[in-house]
């Protein structure tokens, strides 16, 4: 495994927070574009985001391919990148009006798991 293999479970992670609330919405769908731009594997994301979409995964399935690629990969998640993929996570949940409940239950999540990782 290699460090892009990270990307390929921020773009699910991506997908997974986006979803939370049971849609995508647009404002979501564009900072998630922007913010996948400047990762350095963004384009990898942004692959592993658009077949969770294609396959209409619930955030719940792409939440757990997230957490395989990073769990496989963990050696290359430090924990600046943690706070990183963190970040954007956050980020995402915020792009569209307030962070709801669920979007919020699922950055608590992560961040407990990362944590673990």
């Amino acid at each position: 495994m290699a460090v892009q293999d990270l990307y390929m479970g921020l773009g699910a992670l991506a997908y997974a927070v986006a979803k939370a609330d049971g849609q995508l919405h647009s404002a979501e769908s564009r900072a998630i574009r922007e913010l996948l731009e400047a990762e350095p594997f963004g384009d990898v994301a942004r692959c592993a985001f658009t077949l969770k979409e294609f396959h209409n995964d619930s955030p719940e399935e792409a939440y757990q391919f997230a957490l395989r690629y990073f769990e496989a990969n963990k050696r290359f998640l430090d924990r600046q990148r943690k706070f990183h993929f963190l970040r954007i996570a956050h980020t995402i949940a915020d792009s569209h009006n307030d962070i709801s409940d669920c979007e919020r239950a699922l950055l608590d999540r992560l961040k407990a798991d990362l944590e673990t990782l």
